[in-house]
Parts: C-alpha cells; structure tokens; sequence
C-alpha cells in the first residue's frame, strides 16, 4: 500500500511571522510525519512558542490520516521550566480535545482518532530540576486521567500514591483509549543534576523520574535521552528501582509505552556506582518463569543503554557482567561503554560473561558492544572480547582508539576465520544474522611510524614546569606545600616519565614491531587453510565487516588486507570479507579505486586483486630465505 507523507517544514522569520513551506511526496509503506522545527528561536517568547506549535499540533492532530508521527524540536529557544510545561500541555490538551470530539461524533462512534507519537526534543532550554519534575508528573497524570475517571494529584502526595494503587487493577476502557503517545523525550544539556545545588529538588526529580519509568499504565517515552544533564549514582538508583517496579506491574499490554532506550552518556558522576545501581536491577528482573528446559528465553528489559563518558571504571563493567550472567539475552540489545576507563580486566570480565551467557542461551547475549576510546584495553583485552564474537554472543563489537596493536590484529584474523568455517559448514550459525561487524579503527596496528611530539607540545610541558615551580615556591612560604598533589612535581619527574615511556615504545618498536595488517592476513589464510569450497548462495551470504581506518598502515599493509579479501572470498564463496581501511594515508597505485574496493568487498575488481597479487609475489620471494633457515620477516615486509 502506498501511502502519502506530508513534510511540515516551518521557518520563521525574526518578527515571529510564519512562513509555511510544504511537500508532498509518495512513500511505499510508510507512515504520516510532520516535522515541526522550533529550535533556536530565542528571538521569540516562550508562549509565542507555544502558540505556533499548538496550531501546527491541532492542524496534524484533527487531520484523517489513520497513522500520525510529529516530531517537535524546540532545542535551544530558551523556553525554561514553565515554557517546557506550557509545550507539553499543548500536546496533551490538543489530543484530548480531538479525541472528545471525535467520540461525539454520531458518524466516527467506535471509531476514534488514531494514536498520535510524538518525539519531543528540548535541548539547552535551561531546564531545572523542578521544571523536569513537573514534566514528568504532568505525563504520568495525563495517562492515569485517561485510564481511569479519578483525578489524579501530581504533587506526589499520599493522594497520588492513593489513586495510583486504586487505579491499579482497573482495565483500560477503549472509550478512553490514549489518543497521544510520547514515543521519545529528549532533555538533553539541561543541567538537571545540579540546578541550584538544592537537594530537595533533586531528590523530587529522582522520585519523578521512578514515577515515570514504573507507572502501572504504561505512560514512559520509549526513548529517553538525560546525555550531559549533571546526573549522578542517585539518578540511576531511580531508574533501576523504576525499572523494577515496571516489570511487576507486569506492562505488556497495548496502548502502553515502556522506556526500551534510555541515553545517559556525558553524565560523568555517574561512575562505577551508578552503573552497579542499573546493573543489579537488571540482575533483579530475571524471571524464571521464562526458563524453558535447560536454555533461557530472552526477554529484553532496555534496546539501548549509553552510558558513554560517564566515568565508568572495571569495578562498574564487572557488575554489569555479573547481571548479564544472570539473565543472559534479557539484559540489553545495544550497550554503549565508549569514552571511559575501562581496562583488559574489565573487558575480560565482560567477555566471560558474554560467552557463558551464550551458551546458557543458545543465541546472542548482545546485537551491539561499544567500548571505544578506553585506552586501558589493549591486545588481552581485545582477544577476549574476540571470543565472544567469535563464539556467537555478539552481533557487533566496536573498540576503536584502544590500544590494541598487532596481537590484537592477529587474534582478529583467527576470530573471523572460525566464524566463517563456522558459518559455511552450519547454516544455522549466527542465528539470523547474516552480517557481523567489528571496527577496531584508531588503534596503531601498521607499521607506519606515528607523528613525533610537536613543538608546541613541548611549549606547553615546559610552561607548565615553569609555573608548577613557581607556585611550589610560594606555597613553600606559607607552609602550605605539604598540600600540592603530584600533578605540582618537579620537571625531573616529567622528563624521567617521557624517557620512560619512550623507552618503553622503543624497546616495543626494536623487539616486537610487526605489521597487523600482515599478521591479520596470516592467521586468517592459516585458519582457512584445510576450508572445503562452499557454492555462492545469495540468500545465506554471511558479510563481514572490518573497520580499520587510520591504523597507520602503509603501502604493503593494503596490499595484505586486499589479499585477505581476495582469499577468503576465493576461498569461501558464501563469505564476503569488506575492509574500510579509509583514512591511512597509504599513497598507493589507483588509491581511491582500491580503497572503495576493500570497503565493498569487491574481490573481482582488478585493482584490488593486483594489490593482492603484490603481496603473494612478496612471500613467495621470502620463501627461498625459509627454505634455507632463514626466519622470514614477512610479517614486518
């Protein structure tokens, strides 16, 4: 069925007039949206604000399209605690209004208007602790206005708490069915953590917030974005007991909305404390109830959890893994762990739990494992996480900016290579999943020498010696230097660091130094070796793809990644091998043509075969030097 969309995309001039552009335009399968876009509109007053979008929602709302999405953006127009009120009641009240006079209507009896989802975004709108409260009551007191015929007090009095366990075992009556729903709220950057610094309001935004989250008739965004809102270990404490409470209530129901993504990152207080707090009630949900035999149903409780940035450590990762162990498949779908300090010992526990969960489950614990940019997970680490993918408990698995170096390149050839015989000699393999993804770009695994330390590096370490010293001094005076932590040190301390770091890297580079890019194509052909020929079948295709760009590879280390293609593609017909390897300067004949070969995978483009055929030339013209003795060094080129 064909379907129109209409695009409702406003602009506004600076003396508030409306200027009104829309297209139409024909769509096979997809729903009405109307996009409202008010964002970064300071030059108009809050109501102002409210007025254009109340019109634009009462034009959509009483519109005969049988399935409506709005998306309303208001980043940015500084709209404040009472101005985010004031849009949240526009919405409700609109829809409430539309849903009565259809109800009336002798021509649409039994027939109301159909559901309207709405995603709200108010980014940087000076948003408090009391503003976001009252935001969230003013939701929950709609839906439990709707689902029953008491008036609800959304103070969080004793009356509140009353109403809502009397309203508790009443059924949802279709005459009142929820005509609006929330589908995702973004309040992103409003500093809603911290505000005054008054407790009281935080401690009320924390209960509103469990209010929304457990609310018995299902009232909760499915998305709900809190990134870079000065959020704490309290908040995730009211989340997970919100999440609790949700799941006694027993919401799977229709006309219900449950918080599914819920994005936190850049809410660094938030700690190891914090994610043990989401960790144990998740850990709490486990339901036995459905255990069928020996294995474990998955029963998903969150899509997406991001908790990127958020100051996490290995104890906060170990007790997410113990919480994955104990409800295996029904923990999360998509984890984001990226920007923290999580360590090898955190990603090996991680890994244990993955794989033990897997074989609990016979299935994938996770669609998506996102730990880049934790400079503490290097080659062991790496390896372990490769495990798990390895053995089917993960669908993707991110780990750019590491440190992982040419072990961790080596190990990954391994990995990919079992997961392909793997996949060709049971179809069954990975499930449904015909695509696996692992990036682990960013990570010097080339041989290509990194950049020398710059001047102005060098610039700012001495400014910075200069002045250490100098308020050593001073505070030397005042008996006050007993109180300078390390990071006052003397130069002698810095300099004795840099010479051992770069000791260290030197004794790396002299001892060790291998292209990963060659011993990646080495353990994948190695792994691949004794593989029988699988006929091409389209609709099994198993893609792989690699992410590995700016890995410091130079013109040899492409060379070994468009064999690697070219040989498992040759090999394993129903396995296709795509390498994104952009972004390494690698100055190569027919650069740009080999470089979106690798990416696509394409093995018959002549480019990339040439390239591979470069490098097989180059072992075999090692092979003499083996034959007598000589220990080849192909790995390095």
């Amino acid at each position: 069925m064909v379907m129109l969309v209409t695009y409702a995309i406003l602009h506004y001039q600076c003396d508030g007039a409306v200027q009104g552009a829309s297209t139409t335009h024909v769509m096979p399968n997809k729903i009405g949206l109307a996009i409202v876009d008010l964002s970064y509109l300071t030059h108009l007053d809050a109501k102002d604000v409210n007025q254009i979008l109340h019109d634009n929602i009462q034009n959509e709302i009483g519109s005969n399209r049988e399935t409506r999405h709005m998306k309303i953006d208001v980043s940015s127009s500084g709209l404040g605690d009472s101005g985010i009120l004031d849009i949240i009641e526009s919405c409700l009240a609109v829809a409430e209004k539309n849903k009565d006079d259809r109800g009336n209507d002798k021509d649409n009896v039994g027939h109301l208007s159909s559901p309207v989802y709405v995603s709200l975004a108010a980014r940087m709108n000076n948003i408090s602790p009391k503003g976001a409260s009252s935001l969230f009551d003013r939701i929950v007191a709609f839906q439990n206005q709707t689902a029953s015929s008491g008036e609800i007090d959304t103070k969080g009095s004793e009356t509140y708490k009353e109403n809502v366990k009397d309203n508790h075992n009443q059924e949802l009556n279709k005459d009142k069915s929820r005509n609006i729903f929330i589908e995702s709220l973004d309040l992103g950057f409003n500093d809603i953590g911290h505000g005054t610094g008054d407790k009281t309001e935080i401690y009320a935004f924390n209960k509103s917030l469990k209010r929304l989250i457990e609310n018995q008739f299902g009232c909760c965004p499915r998305v709900l974005r809190l990134d870079v809102c000065g959020l704490g270990a309290p908040s995730c404490r009211a989340i997970g007991k919100g999440l609790i409470d949700r799941e006694k209530h027993g919401l799977d129901k229709p006309n219900t909305s449950l918080l599914r993504e819920l994005y936190l990152g850049g809410n660094d207080a938030i700690g190891d404390g914090g994610l043990a707090a989401l960790a144990a009630a998740l850990k709490t949900i486990t339901k036995d109830d459905h255990r069928v035999g020996s294995k474990q149903e998955k029963v998903v409780i969150l899509d997406h959890l991001d908790v990127s940035s958020c100051g996490i450590g290995d104890a906060g990762v170990e007790a997410i893994a113990i919480a994955i162990d104990s409800n295996p498949g029904g923990c999360i779908k998509h984890l984001d762990l990226s920007n923290n300090q999580v360590t090898d010992e955190g990603a090996i526990a991680l890994s244990k739990a993955l794989v033990d969960g897997h074989q609990k489950l016979n299935g994938f614990c996770f669609d998506s494992l996102d730990l880049s940019n934790n400079h503490g997970i290097g080659d062991e680490g790496a390896m372990a996480l490769f495990e798990a993918l390895e053995c089917g408990a993960l669908r993707s698995l991110s780990l750019r900016s590491c440190s992982i170096k040419w072990r961790g390149a080596a190990a990954l050839g391994r990995t990919l290579a079992n997961i392909a015989l793997e996949y060709c000699s049971d179809e069954s393999f990975l499930c449904k999943s015909k695509r696996i993804e692992v990036d682990i770009s960013g990570n010097h695994i080339g041989k290509k020498e990194p950049k020398k330390k710059s001047s102005v590096h060098e610039n700012v370490m001495n400014g910075m010696t200069f002045l250490s010293k100098r308020i050593k001094s001073s505070l030397k005076d005042t008996g006050l230097n007993s109180l300078v932590g390390s990071s006052l040190e003397s130069d002698d301390e810095v300099e004795m660091m840099d010479d051992s770091l770069g000791s260290e890297f030197a004794m790396e580079e002299s001892t060790s130094s291998r292209c990963g890019a060659s011993e990646f194509y080495n353990n994948l052909c190695d792994g691949i070796e004794d593989a029988t020929v699988k006929q091409p079948d389209q609709s099994h295709l198993l893609l792989i793809n690699a992410g590995m760009r700016m890995c410091n590879f130079d013109e040899r280390g492409i060379q070994a990644l468009c064999a690697s293609c070219v040989v498992l593609g040759d090999k394993l017909l129903g396995v296709r091998l795509q390498v994104d390897c952009t972004l390494n300067d690698e100055a190569c004949d027919d650069e740009d043509v080999v470089v979106a070969a690798l990416k696509k995978g394409d093995v018959d483009n002549s480019s990339l075969r040439e390239m591979a055929d470069r490098h097989h030339d180059s072992l075999n013209r090692y092979e003499d030097f083996d034959n007598y003795g000589y220990d080849s060094d192909y790995y390095n080129h």
